[in-house]
């Protein structure tokens, strides 16, 4: 119990943070406000489950060798932000070009502005698909009583931000104070793992993504079919070019496999 209170009372904490915009917006704006920024927060609930998952397989890896081997610790830690980042960038990438024939098929036609909104919250589900993976790498270091702290800031910086915008900006308030809080959040633990662990993971991997996101961009920019089909071959132009320039971590993938049939 002495180890997990602070795990319960942090979801305690998140709940906050995730749910009083919506509570708040309702509060302040009508319910048409309130759906035309509920259609595109549910997709934002949608995507971060993948990270959640992802970083719950990696978990084991980061607990065996914190404390143990530094160096694995490291090795896992890096490798599994570097495999995060790459499924991000497309992930944005796809969300800004797409963002309202996305809301259509989701909801349907209307929810005008939820496309505005979805632009901006995928920034908020870029940053919480790296910082749940800090999430339990600071559960894996021991660390969720410091951690707490985090989350009472990420709590508080929301409800002033919610209530500081919402009233004037709407719905396109509650996203942009969403986008902060989490940035907020994933800043504090990253710098509490980094503390602890004594290593300051990198994020130059985003710069390998560069010379293969910047084709997809273009292809999507000069080229004009059905949006699905559009997505998916600019998914699969930038999936050609990081294997190009070898910025998928294969050899972590085979560790992780060869580790699991273990």
């Amino acid at each position: 119990l002495r180890k997990s209170w602070p795990l319960g009372f942090s979801v305690i904490l998140n709940l906050i943070y995730f749910r009083a915009d919506t509570l708040i917006l309702s509060a302040f704006k009508s319910s048409s406000d309130v759906g035309v920024y509920g259609l595109p927060y549910k997709i934002l609930e949608i995507l971060v489950a993948f990270p959640a998952m992802f970083a719950g397989l990696m978990m084991p890896f980061l607990a065996r060798h914190a404390f143990t081997n530094w160096d694995k610790y490291k090795q896992f830690l890096q490798k599994g932000i570097d495999a995060t980042l790459l499924a991000v960038v497309p992930i944005v990438t796809v969300t800004l070009f797409f963002a309202r024939p996305i809301i259509d098929l989701v909801g349907g036609k209307g929810f005008v502005g939820a496309e505005r909104v979805l632009q901006i919250l995928i920034f908020a589900v870029a940053t919480i698909f790296v910082s749940t993976f800090f999430g339990y790498a600071v559960v894996a270091l021991g660390a969720q009583k410091k951690m707490v702290w985090g989350y009472l800031l990420g709590s508080a910086l929301g409800l002033a931000l919610y209530f500081l915008l919402i009233p004037r900006y709407s719905f396109y308030g509650a996203a942009f104070a969403t986008v902060v809080v989490e940035l907020a959040v994933f800043i504090f633990a990253y710098v509490l793992t980094s503390k602890v662990s004594g290593y300051f993971p990198s994020f130059a991997i985003l710069l390998k993504t560069l010379p293969a996101i910047i084709p997809t961009i273009v292809f999507f920019n000069y080229v004009d079919l059905p949006w699905a089909a559009e997505a998916m071959i600019g998914l699969a132009i930038y999936s050609v070019f990081i294997f190009l320039f070898r910025a998928v971590p294969v050899e972590f993938i085979r560790t992780l496999i060869r580790s699991e049939n273990a």
